[in-house]
């Protein structure tokens, strides 16, 4: 059971992931910024496909190193991220897509606070900005705002869940170590639980702890999990995708974004990048498009020649580029945009394994692995 926690001393946890501890955070900080380019490559137009919060971010930061970026977006800016307001109720919005984000999402609190937006509190269950938490389980009703309001047996479980964890884990090690920024550390912990849980179910993991032993109290704990949802939905997912948000506190003390999550790619787009280079100052990303408006959807992309790039767009036009960063979703890159194989490794490999071994009547993604 996910109970708010109180921060702990020293530096805050970071969503850096314990599979590639890259500290953004630290990187975004650093006096000479993320990255620079030679002075007589800055202007260069490189494509971004896809205008959510990944390629909002990415124009962001190549137009600040003095590059050009050119967006290409199927739909609107923010992507996923959608924030819709309700006709004749200012200031209430509904989210339709990000709602809530965890303080350990320390790069994305660092755009928040350069473009000017402020969070407060989600009402997750128990957290302190929640009126009253209500609780069904097999026809009994509980309320409160606090776990101590709960009755025992909650209390009980949620004390299992952090032994479980710990013992299991030592998920308290684990995470100083991402908060210190660490990855020699992390990579120490993390790797023999991976090599102990590659093929263990969440839920194997509470049967075998010998703190949730008891079917009822593994059955409680899946009620009343992870934010306003359950822990029982994720049961059946590998233990270790839980033990990836559990250690980068990314189920706790959510915020929501005042005004809507949207405002951020939104802003992004919009407004000044700071300290920008090559392009005048006060200059954003919407300003180096023509009218201030991405390109419409990507629709194919070939290699024309070395070192070249052409984009197809969904209004007929093509275009050469340099570089292409794909920040959609990957598999419209197998769907629903056509890509050369030498632009898709994957693609590529899979293709080359088909034609190494014609008289197989068939093969699978698990062959192309193996293989």
């Amino acid at each position: 059971m996910t109970t708010p926690t109180a921060p702990a001393p020293g530096p805050p946890l970071s969503m850096i992931g314990p599979d590639f501890p890259f500290p953004y955070d630290v990187f975004r900080h650093h006096p000479a910024g993320i990255g620079a380019v030679p002075r007589d490559v800055q202007g260069t137009r490189v494509a971004v496909i896809g205008a959510g919060l990944s390629g909002t971010i990415v124009a962001y930061e190549l137009a600040r190193m003095g590059l050009r970026p050119v967006v290409y977006e199927a739909e609107r800016i923010g992507g996923r991220i959608r924030s819709e307001a309700f006709e004749g109720h200012p200031g209430t919005v509904a989210e339709m897509g990000a709602m809530r984000f965890p303080p350990s999402s320390t790069t994305l609190f660092g755009y928040l606070d350069e473009v000017g937006l402020r969070t407060v509190p989600f009402p997750n269950p128990l957290a302190p900005a929640t009126p009253d938490t209500v609780i069904d389980l097999k026809g009994v009703t509980v309320h409160g705002r606090a776990l101590d309001d709960l009755p025992e047996q909650f209390r009980r479980v949620a004390r299992g869940w952090e032994s479980a964890l710990q013992d299991g884990a030592h998920i308290d090690a684990l995470r100083s170590a991402i908060a210190a920024r660490d990855p020699a550390a992390i990579a120490a912990l993390w790797r023999p639980l991976i090599e102990r849980y590659d093929d263990t179910t969440f839920y194997r993991f509470l049967v075998d702890s010998p703190h949730l032993r008891s079917f009822a109290d593994r059955e409680l704990f899946g009620q009343v999990g992870f934010g306003t949802g359950g822990w029982d939905t994720d049961f059946s997912n590998s233990v270790l995708e839980v033990l990836r948000v559990v250690a980068t506190g990314a189920d706790e003390d959510h915020r929501a974004i005042v005004g809507g999550s949207q405002q951020l790619p939104a802003r992004l787009w919009s407004q000044p990048v700071p300290g920008v280079r090559h392009w005048a100052a006060g200059t954003s990303v919407a300003d180096l498009h023509p009218g201030g408006v991405p390109r419409t959807a990507a629709i194919a992309l070939r290699r024309t020649r070395p070192g070249e790039i052409v984009v197809h767009d969904a209004d007929g036009g093509r275009e050469a580029f340099a570089a292409v960063v794909h920040t959609a979703p990957v598999w419209l890159l197998l769907s629903t945009i056509r890509c050369d194989e030498t632009l898709s490794p994957r693609r590529a490999a899979v293709r080359a394994h088909d034609r190494a071994r014609p008289l197989a009547p068939t093969w699978t993604l698990t062959d192309a692995r193996r293989d």
